[in-house]
């Protein structure tokens, strides 16, 4: 994918959470593609409608701790709730250079 892309091999990529139901959902490693890029037809594409997204930060990457607390701590006491949508689990910078770092996005609106 970083290939296609046009990055190196070791930028991190994205992951998409989404058809929820209670007992699963699908993940799937991603990336944003600008317009116009041609996707050979082995990917799957993911519409992603337009939604209003909670965003919390991890910078250690620790996405499993930041799950846990978004959803005992964040949503319990905020003015939001979560909406149908894919939530993303987006990664940033180069494994080989140690300059990783994350964020949770989480489609929402107000209660």
């Amino acid at each position: 994918m970083n290939d296609l892309l046009g990055r190196f091999g070791d930028t991190m990529l994205h992951a998409a959470l989404y058809d929820h139901t209670k007992e699963s959902f699908k993940y799937m490693i991603c990336y944003h593609v600008p317009k116009g890029l041609e996707i050979p037809e082995r990917f799957t594409k993911l519409a992603v409608p337009a939604l209003t997204w909670a965003i919390f930060p991890e910078p250690q990457c620790d996405m499993q701790k930041l799950w846990v607390r978004i959803y005992s701590e964040w949503f319990p006491t905020s003015e939001y709730e979560q909406v149908e949508g894919p939530t993303f689990e987006m990664y940033y910078g180069m494994a080989r250079h140690g300059n990783v770092s994350g964020e949770i996005w989480i489609p929402v609106k107000k209660k």
